[in-house]
């Protein structure tokens, strides 16, 4: 789940993603970064900055360690959904 933003509360597509297994990439912005930890259940990737982006997604498709830690750890990935 792709969400880069400016300006954002915590979005609810974060939580639905999550529960639902997706593996989000998110903004690091002062309301998101309290509730989560950069490679420990997102990857942070700021919005202006298009190869911060592209880095973010290839990691995500291609760091099956970072993922399946990540999903170790929080249980995302459970077919919540």
């Amino acid at each position: 789940m792709l969400a880069p933003s400016l300006i954002d509360g915590v979005p609810n597509v974060l939580y639905e993603s999550m529960a639902c297994g997706a593996f989000p990439i998110v903004s690091p912005l002062d309301t998101i970064r309290p509730v989560v930890k950069n490679e420990k259940n997102v990857l942070f990737a700021r919005n202006l900055y298009p190869q911060e982006l592209a880095e973010a997604l290839t990691r995500a498709m291609t760091d099956d360690d970072l993922v399946d830690l990540v999903h170790k750890k929080t249980g995302v990935g459970k077919k919540n959904c």
